[in-house]
This record gives structure tokens, sequence and C-alpha cells, in this order.
């Protein structure tokens, strides 16, 4: 039987129930750690087979495999404060995968209901099956909604997390995702993954090269270059494009005067953290510490973070070494709707590798 709008919401409501019954809150900024994402041979994790045998996943280490009850094929609760739901059924042809989840929507999504907005939306593919993936924000809980479909079953998973951890145990859930194999009967028909409406990040392409008295750096030859103020040069995809959504930017700020370049780092970090906490909303520092230079000897700070800034979920990869001489400092930063970060990283990575510090010995670059 095919996965009715009724089942889909009935198990949205195991999941969402849940969280608000327990009082989910986002915990203070202390509470906010780094959470560790098994490895995918992770030995302690466990295989759940579906009864048909139409697909399997790995279960987390740690985490609880517990009775869901009705059509549920499989209900997983963690310590670490997420939970996630599993059902499979078989193709609804009348539904695209966009309106598999519209169903739950229909349900939850809105004024008074447990999702406030949908936040994201995209098309992915999982082991080579189509699939759309879904981001929601309520008030107490955000979810993440995945619906796969094979040759002959749908499969949709649910994972929902109080907001301030969800961005930590996000890439458990991704992982969980990686593992999922679908029998082989539910690859039938299906070619390779299809391609993207715009190069994959990191496609080798034409670049251009921008260059300033302070640094250079190589950039994709269809992105634009803007200079907003004078401290700030901007690179950005084309307009009404994804890759116009995304950005990377590089600022130069005047520190303190006499200060060491470790301390005259130290302050801008400070100030930009400062700055988050004060105008974006579920601040989540994903990787935080030292960022060595490479051959420019350029050693400052690196973290990493997510946020949501005017209902937009933002994930921010963010680098701040010491000038050259004087008391500059340069902030490099590539920013992304947190759908579309993983997109373009590579194509960020590329920038980053080819950012030169000018007036560096023998012109060595960051990286």
């Amino acid at each position: 039987m095919a996965i009715s709008g009724a089942l889909l919401t009935r198990m949205a409501a195991t999941v969402v129930a849940v969280c608000l019954a327990a009082g989910f809150h986002q915990p203070p900024a202390a509470a906010q750690t780094q959470i560790q994402t098994p490895s995918r041979n992770a030995k302690d994790a466990r295989i759940f087979v579906h009864p048909r045998k139409i697909y399997a996943f790995s279960v987390p280490p740690g985490a609880r495999i517990v009775d869901s009850g009705g059509r549920i094929d499989i209900s997983i609760r963690s310590e670490k404060g997420y939970r996630a739901n599993v059902q499979s059924g078989a193709v609804n042809p009348g539904l695209d995968l966009p309106g598999m989840a519209a169903k739950l929507e229909a349900a939850y999504l809105g004024p008074g209901k447990a999702w406030r907005r949908k936040t994201g939306e995209r098309d992915i593919n999982v082991a080579g099956l189509p699939a759309y993936d879904a981001l929601y924000e309520g008030k107490n809980i955000r979810a993440r909604v995945v619906v796969i479909r094979g040759a002959k079953t749908d499969f949709v998973f649910i994972f929902v997390a109080p907001p301030g951890i969800f961005d930590a145990v996000n890439p458990e859930f991704d992982w969980m995702l990686g593992t999922f194999r679908p029998a082989v009967t539910e690859l039938a028909g299906q070619g390779a993954a299809p391609e993207p409406s715009e190069p994959a990040a990191g496609d080798t392409r034409t670049t251009r090269h921008f260059k300033n008295q302070a640094y250079g750096m190589d950039y994709p030859a269809d992105w634009k270059q803007t200079t907003p103020r004078p401290d700030i040069v901007l690179f950005q995809g084309g307009t009404g494009t994804d890759a116009g959504r995304v950005s990377v930017a590089i600022q130069d700020v005047d520190a303190l005067s006499g200060a060491s370049p470790r301390h005259r780092v130290a302050r801008v970090v400070a100030e930009m953290k400062s700055q988050l906490a004060a105008g974006a909303r579920d601040v989540v520092y994903l990787d935080n510490g030292a960022f060595a230079g490479g051959n420019a000897g350029a050693s400052g700070w690196r973290f990493q973070v997510v946020y949501t800034l005017k209902g937009e979920r933002i994930k921010q990869r963010t680098i701040i070494v010491p000038g050259i001489g004087g008391n500059m400092v340069h902030i490099w930063t590539y920013a992304a709707p947190t759908l579309a970060f993983d997109r373009y990283g590579k194509i960020a990575e590329n920038m980053l590798a080819t950012w030169t510090l000018r007036n560096a010995a023998a012109g060595a670059q960051i990286r």
C-alpha cells in the first residue's frame, strides 16, 4: 500500500509530540558542544534490516530503537537529544516527492502548528535513488524530512531535534542516510544520479584572478566580483541562480595598534562572535580552533558556525589571519544556506587554496 497522507502525519506526530512533550529548548551557549559523528563503519553501530528485506541502514552507536507501533518501520531515540522515524510503502504514483512532503506540511506547517516555517528544500540522491530533502523550524523543535523514491517503494525519514543542538546532531542523520541500502529491485530503471542544473562544486572551469594591494585570489569566471564597501570584496554566483545565494567574502579590519598579530586576531574573533550572538538566532559553533597558514606563516583562527538570520538557516566558514605588516587583519568567509553549503563547498575550498597574501615571502599561499 502507498504511504498515505494520514500515515505520514501519524509518523510525524510520534516524533514531534515526544519532542514537544519533553519541553525541548535551546540549551545555553555553554552547553553547545561539538558532537562526534560516528565513522561509516563504526563497530558499535547496529544494522536495521526491514522484515521484507526491502532496505537496510545503520543505527548510530548509542541510539535506541523504541517501540513505535502503528505503521512506522523503526523509531530511533538518541541520548544526544534527537529522534528519527522511518516508514516505507508502495510507490504512490499520484504524488511526486515534494507532494509527499506536502502531506506532512498540511498537518504540521503553519500558524499554530508544530512547524512554523519551511527553511530549505532541495533535490538530492540517496543510494542511487532520487530524493527530496526539506527543513522546518518550530518554536521548540527543528525537523528534517527526506523522501526517497525507489522503483517499487517510497521511503520517508523524519528527523527532529531541539534548535540548540540540531546542527550539531544533523551530521549523524546524514551518516544514517549514507548507510541506507535499498534492495536491488528498488534500483531498477535508475540511472546515474542526475546532474545538477549548475556545475557541481569543484568542477574545473575557467577562472579569473582578483588582486589588490593586500592579497590575490582566483574565483570562477561565471561568478561576479563586487566591492560593496572599501574594506570588503565579495564573490557570488549569477543573480537568480543557486550560486547567487552563496558568497565568499574577504574583509580587511584595522585592529589594535601596537598589539601582536595573535592579539589582533583574537580581538576580531571576539567581535565577530559578539555580533553573531546579538544579530542571529540559534547560533551553534561546529568547529573552532587555531588555523595554520602554511608557507605564508599566517597563523590565525578558524571557526564554522550555523545560525538563523531573517528566517533562513545559514552555515558559515570563517578564517581570520593577520596581514603582512601594519595592524591589518583579513577575514575570509564562505557562507551559504545550509542545504547549499556542501554543494558549493569545493568551489570555496578552491578559492581559499589560491588566496595569497601580498608581500609574503616568496609569494606563499594561505591554505
